[in-house]
């Protein structure tokens, strides 16, 4: 199942960051952004593991970004 979160990355340069940094802490999951949505989005998708959603969401706050799921 694919999560959505809202954020507030900024830059594709940020994003890049991002990504490669959770790619590297959460194996088995592809991220990535979509910052021509309104909402800045981050799309997280399971390959096989589980996914710890609370995890992704204090990772992102760890670098001063605001991150919610949206429903």
């Amino acid at each position: 199942m694919v999560e959505i979160f809202k954020t507030n990355i900024s830059s594709e340069e940020q994003a890049a960051s991002i990504v490669e940094y959770l790619q590297c802490n959460f194996p088995g999951i592809h991220f990535n952004f979509d910052l021509d949505d309104c909402d800045r989005i981050l799309r997280a998708a399971p390959s096989t593991q589980k996914m710890d959603i609370e995890a992704i969401i204090d990772t992102l706050r760890t670098f001063n970004l605001d991150c919610e799921v949206l429903e």
